[in-house]
Formats: C-alpha cells, sequence, structure tokens
C-alpha cells in the first residue's frame, strides 16, 4: 500500500469513526451539548468528534466517548 493509499484508508476509518460517535449518540436520545456536559467540554467538540472530516481521534478520546454510552472499547 502506498502513502496514498494508507492515507484514503485512514480517512476512511475516521470517517467510520464519525458515523459510529453520532449513531452512539442518536441511540441514546442525547444532543451534543448533553454529551458535552458529561465529558465537561463543548458542544462544538463533540461535533467535531462527529465531522467525517476530523482525523485526531486517539484510542483515549474515542474510550472516553463509548463509556458515556455504556460501551467500552476494546483493541486487539
Amino acid at each position: 500500500m502506498n502513502s496514498h493509499e494508507r492515507g484514503v484508508y485512514f480517512q476512511g476509518i475516521c470517517i467510520d469513526i464519525a458515523i459510529f460517535l453520532t449513531k452512539l449518540r442518536l441511540k441514546n436520545g442525547l444532543t451534543q451539548a448533553e454529551v458535552a456536559k458529561r465529558l465537561g467540554t463543548t458542544q462544538s467538540t463533540i461535533a467535531r468528534y462527529e465531522s467525517s472530516g476530523y482525523n485526531g481521534y486517539t484510542v483515549r478520546s474515542v474510550n472516553t466517548l463509548a463509556n458515556v454510552y455504556g460501551y467500552r472499547m476494546k483493541v486487539s
């Protein structure tokens, strides 16, 4: 896989994470503001995490968000 293909692949993963986080929030009937309040952050931060253009995810940030919805992230 060349560097362009890796970039496209990585961007696809980021889009999947954004969609996943948005679906979890909606499934739990929460607004971005409500999630932000639970995490002690801002609504705009949650919006950024749910944006398909965001690529700054860390294992910690995704796990923290998953915990808000009652999930644990397992990395294997």
